[in-house]
């Protein structure tokens, strides 16, 4: 196989390099539990360039503030999102939404990273393959969940299962709108998540039910800028 999936131009980190280098030269090697092992190197490689990044991002918060990290990360990131999306849609495009037989659990994963920092058209595209291979066991119900839910606040709708996080005019976290809050945790169950009081909790975010209803008037102008 050919190098000609990975287009990652102008990374200067010789880390980055590197790991293309490794990358194609292990194109050719087995790798135990994987139909196609020829072909994992490449998302495995997306994987590493998404997560070293943020890795590195939140290393820096050690010493600033998180708003500071994202401005000075920002950039770097959005190449790198840029050049996973590339790269990931000329695999799609050739051989369909990869399972975890073929290329991996990290390889499979990858692939909800990238469509995770996708534009929306790319996100909308690929709901239903995203679906597809949750049914299959090849996608976590969990991971399903907080797509779905970034997909739809992007359009203006109430996300479904509460796994987004917004922050309001002073910084205080707050769960974005949700459609159905009464039976959030039913909803949450279904794709094998934590309740919503212990996300809640995990968050640093206090939740009540009713104190949650009352507000979403207001958190809807936070999200959107209106009601």
């Amino acid at each position: 196989m050919s190098n000609q999936f990975f287009t990652l131009p102008n990374y200067d980190r010789p880390w980055r390099i590197a790991l293309i280098i490794v990358a194609t030269l292990c194109t050719g090697g087995a790798v135990s539990g994987q139909t196609m092992p020829e072909l994992a190197t490449f998302p495995e490689g997306v994987y590493e360039l998404d997560q070293g990044v943020r890795r590195e991002l939140m290393g820096a918060t050690d010493s600033m503030s998180f708003e500071e990290a994202i401005d000075i990360y920002r950039e770097e990131m959005e190449r790198i999102d840029e050049a996973n999306l590339d790269t990931m849609l000329g695999i799609w495009r050739k051989y369909g939404w990869l399972s975890p037989d073929q290329v991996g659990g990290k390889g499979a994963h990858a692939q909800w990273l990238v469509v995770q920092h996708a534009p929306l058209e790319i996100q909308l595209e690929y709901v239903s393959a995203m679906k597809k291979a949750a049914e299959k066991g090849g996608l976590r119900k969990s991971n399903l969940a907080t797509f779905l839910d970034r997909v739809n606040l992007r359009q203006g709708l109430h996300q479904t299962y509460g796994s987004r996080i917004g922050y309001g005019p002073d910084g205080q976290a707050y769960i974005s709108p949700v459609k159905d809050p009464e039976n959030l945790n039913e909803l949450r169950e279904e794709m094998d998540m934590s309740t919503i009081e212990e996300y809640a909790e995990k968050m640093s975010i206090q939740w009540n039910l009713q104190n949650y209803v009352d507000s979403l008037t207001i958190y809807r102008v936070w999200e959107w800028g209106s009601q």
